[in-house]
């Protein structure tokens, strides 16, 4: 699967399909629009600024149909879920993207991990992005962590 793929999911594929389709008569609509107009004017820059406009509204055209078939904040099922019970798209282009992205045992770390190092890591995090620590002090953060549970005989599991 390529990643061209990936972007044009069924949802954005149909809206560029519905706005070719649409451009087709929008287009000869405009053409003719255009060339009455051209035709009663007597003046070449108001013919000139009248195709300017007219080539403008045939960009314009096919963009905002395709922006209207198409809602990108409309809700949808996720591709792949960390919640159980939580449905996930079973489209081919889903499947394909998550045989291809995420590994077939576990899909999230926070499933594999121990509690105490998920704890250190979203603090880490938080405190990198807050500027109070560096991503250094950050990984030396979580790996004392990951290193005290192994000390306790907590880790690996058994």
């Amino acid at each position: 699967m390529s990643s061209l793929e990936l972007w044009f999911t069924p949802d954005v594929t149909r809206a560029v399909a519905l706005a070719i389709l649409h451009f087709l008569w929008q287009g000869v609509a405009l053409a003719a629009l255009a060339s009455a107009a051209m035709a009663l004017s007597r003046n070449a820059a108001t013919r000139y600024a009248i195709a300017v406009a007219v080539l403008a509204l045939m960009v314009a055209a096919p963009t905002m149909q395709a922006a209207s078939s198409c809602d990108p904040v409309a809700p949808e099922q996720p591709i792949a879920a960390s919640i159980k019970g939580v449905p996930e798209v079973e489209d081919a282009y889903a499947v394909q993207l998550r045989k291809d992205a995420f590994p077939n045992t576990i899909k999230f770390l926070d499933w594999i991990w121990p509690s105490e190092v998920a704890t250190a890591t979203a603090s880490a995090i938080a405190g990198v992005v807050g500027g109070t620590i560096t991503p250094e002090q950050a990984a030396a953060s979580v790996q004392t962590v990951f290193d005290d549970l192994k000390a306790q005989g907590s880790w690996p599991p058994k």
